[in-house]
């Protein structure tokens, strides 16, 4: 039944609210911004867009001219004006649990879901720089994905249906297009090969997903984040977001809180004044959804919580834990931005599932070495789009599996993501309040799903996390809003924390709307924040065994980075430190 699961979310089957990849079509298309971009060089803006989609997701990327002939006969008039078509490859491989026909229909549909993800992230920035722009994926195909892509240099057809590329993925590659009228530099299509090469590209196996082992050599217990009395619940209406729009931080707050963004990736990944155009927002019709009504039997918790990891590890994420959902994890009312639109804030919220499912997903170092800058929230709003996704599609497949299931994301959540995730043991709370992982440090985002299926639940971990932030005051020094403590933990509904100041912390994120739109300073300085090396995974292991060693790890830190780290970044079109002119594309020349 499991394997029939796993297949019903990634193809529309008779419950079509638990195929997460229906919701890309409501934005395939959408609104154009006004206020269009200037664009003198094509060659300069090609290369920003295959950045854009490489970044996205692809791992191939090219460009050409849409042709007639390219086109479906029956696709939407506004795809006949469009001048230039952007095919892009997504490598696909097979879950680490399944064999055979399964192992390579899951492959095909997990690469067909990310394959549509890539175009409508693409096209919603295109359209977001002033263009019309429209993404065409397996649910939403009008043009001819494998000529398109053969003239854009990405590959040879090989017969009615085949594809193959001159690189390490050969065969596995699902296609995807982007058609624009954004001027745009073109390819050259791939120079003939031999059928020798072709053949041998064809024969490439199918490549399978990395395993995901347990952390090694972890200590395990009771949570190193003291509880010393009941334990309070959160409206969500007294969230520092809620309040900035609001206005209860004030009128210059909330007009820049709720103003557009002049940064494009800012506007497609936020909801503002296109959500047509925010490829996240589409997921919150499928949160939830119809249960199964032939419920598969699980006699042994344990081993299905190992293989829900693994489903949810294949889906993209890269830390998964289980724990019993506490109520007092749950928010009392709803408070988020879009209940307001929609009327639903103050409305009870009633969570009655018995388990929640934490997953995190990593950030890239790159991105967040230094802070406040439109830079690092790029990787802030990807990593609540693929949290949202990983998400989304493990609640469908739990609901297929015959239990209900309901994904909790930013701007779709109802229940406390950090306090979970420390609960089931992907990291520990840190002075900046974030969750700290092991490997990753503060770099990552979350999720959660809460269900009723039967599962085995994981205990809180002690990775030296509190003991580090104990001896060290980086993140606070280095606030420029001064909203982190230096001093000691304070006990706040019950919980021995540092406490925050939050609406300090919000009201410095609209400071200078016209160079950043929010903070991730704590995160870009603090010691846990490493590259993703062997050794620098190796060091942060021996934190939570010496003083001594822990004294030592701050020491190099503020030797390697200093003690007030600001590196240079660049990153397409931003460069920090930078003008505002850097940021606001207007002219590209």
């Amino acid at each position: 039944m499991e394997p029939e699961a796993l297949l019903r979310v990634l193809a529309t089957g008779a419950r079509p609210r638990n195929c997460p990849a229906t919701a890309w079509v409501r934005v395939a298309a959408g609104p154009v911004n006004p206020d269009r971009i200037e664009v003198r060089n094509p060659g300069r803006m090609s290369g920003y867009v295959r950045t854009a989609a490489r970044y996205f997701g692809a791992a191939l990327v090219g460009i050409t001219r849409l042709a007639p002939h390219d086109i479906d006969p029956a696709t939407p008039a506004d795809v006949h004006e469009h001048t230039a078509a952007i095919g892009i490859g997504v490598p696909i491989a097979a879950p680490a649990f399944a064999r055979g026909a399964a192992a390579r229909a899951a492959a095909v549909g997990r690469g067909d879901l990310d394959a549509a993800e890539v175009v409508v992230c693409l096209a919603c920035l295109i359209r977001e720089f002033g263009y019309r722009a429209r993404a065409h994926f397996f649910l939403s195909e009008s043009v001819d994905h494998r000529a398109i892509a053969s003239r854009a240099g990405l590959g040879w057809t090989t017969d009615a249906r085949g594809f193959v590329t001159p690189t390490r993925y050969g065969g596995w590659v699902r296609l995807a297009t982007v058609t624009t009228d954004l001027p745009l530099a073109l390819d050259v299509e791939a120079s003939p090969v031999s059928a020798l090469r072709r053949l041998a590209a064809r024969c490439r196996p199918l490549p399978r997903s990395r395993r995901h082992a347990p952390l090694p050599g972890v200590r395990r217990g009771s949570p190193t984040t003291g509880i010393v009395g009941p334990l309070g619940r959160v409206d969500q209406r007294d969230e520092h977001h809620t309040k900035a729009a609001r206005g209860d931080l004030g009128p210059l707050v909330q007009q820049r809180w709720t103003a557009p963004s002049v940064d494009p990736f800012r506007r497609i990944y936020f909801p503002e004044n296109r959500p047509q155009n925010v490829p996240m927002r589409s997921w919150r019709p499928f949160a939830e959804g119809p249960v199964n009504p032939a419920a598969a039997p699980v006699p042994d918790p344990r081993a299905m919580a190992e293989h829900m990891k693994a489903v949810a590890r294949f889906f993209g994420a890269d830390l998964v834990g289980i724990a019993e959902l506490d109520q007092a994890f749950v928010f009392t009312h709803r408070g988020l931005r879009i209940d307001y639109a929609k009327g639903a804030a103050g409305q009870p919220i009633h969570v009655p599932h018995r388990f929640a499912i934490a997953m995190a997903v990593e950030s890239e170092y790159e991105l967040y070495t230094n802070s406040p800058n439109f830079i690092n929230d790029i990787p802030h709003g990807k990593g609540y789009l693929v949290t949202a996704r990983v998400a989304v599609c493990l609640a469908a497949w739990i609901r297929e599996l015959g239990y209900p299931a309901k994904a909790h994301f930013f701007i779709n959540e109802e229940v406390l993501h950090v306090p979970i995730a420390v609960t089931a043991g992907l990291g520990e709370l840190a002075r900046n309040g974030s969750l700290i992982t092991r490997d990753w440090g503060p770099r990552v985002r979350l999720a959660t799903v809460t269900t009723d299926l039967p599962l085995a639940t994981d205990r809180p971990v002690d990775l030296g996390v509190q003991a580090l932030c104990s001896t060290c005051d980086k993140c606070a020094v280095n606030c420029p809003a001064r909203c982190i403590p230096t001093g000691p933990k304070v006990v706040v509904r019950g919980v021995e924390k540092w406490q925050l100041d939050n609406d300090r912390c919000m009201t410095y994120w609209t400071a200078n709307p016209k160079k950043f739109n929010s903070c991730a300073r704590c995160i870009a300085v603090c010691p846990w924040n490493v590259p993703p090396r062997w050794y620098t995974r190796l060091a942060v292991r021996g934190l939570r065994y010496s003083a001594l060693y822990r004294r030592l790890f701050l020491w190099a830190d503020d030797r390697a980075r200093g003690e007030k780290p600001n590196p240079p970044m660049e990153f397409l079109w931003y460069r920090v430190p930078g003008s505002a002119e850097d940021v606001q594309l207007r002219v590209v020349e």
